[in-house]
């Protein structure tokens, strides 16, 4: 939230979510960000140039799985104990990487992980350059 706040430019967010997406996290997953979309077009007076994309796991992913409770990551430890290490039981950052770059819409793109607040103005001073 603070980043997409700190940046006038379009934002582009990309997710994981370490679930299926017909379990119950989809729907509460999809109620926040619709909330999020909401309240950033509101709080910004602007239009919401902000992009999220939503990547589920196949499965109970082990890979995050802590912040979907004991249940969760029971199923997550039995289905990652029940396959070989694949592609797929791994953390997708290549995919969450190129759905972010999808959903910016720009020419242009400033990759930068979620913990990255940029400075104020710092869009406008890199469309000048």
């Amino acid at each position: 939230w603070q980043q997409a706040v700190a940046w006038s430019g379009p934002v582009s967010v990309a997710m994981y979510v370490p679930a299926p997406a017909n379990s119950s996290l989809a729907n509460t997953v999809e109620q926040v960000i619709s909330a999020l979309m909401q309240d950033f077009s509101t709080h910004q007076h602007r239009p919401a140039a902000l992009s999220i994309s939503i990547l589920y796991a196949n499965h109970f992913a082990k890979e995050g799985a802590a912040v979907l409770g004991r249940d969760a990551q029971a199923a997550a430890e039995s289905a990652a104990a029940a396959c070989q290490p694949s592609y797929e039981l791994r953390y997708p950052i290549n995919m969450l990487r190129n759905l972010a770059i999808q959903g910016a819409g720009t020419e242009q793109v400033l990759l930068v992980d979620g913990d990255f607040i940029p400075s104020t103005g710092a869009a406008e001073q890199m469309q000048r350059s």
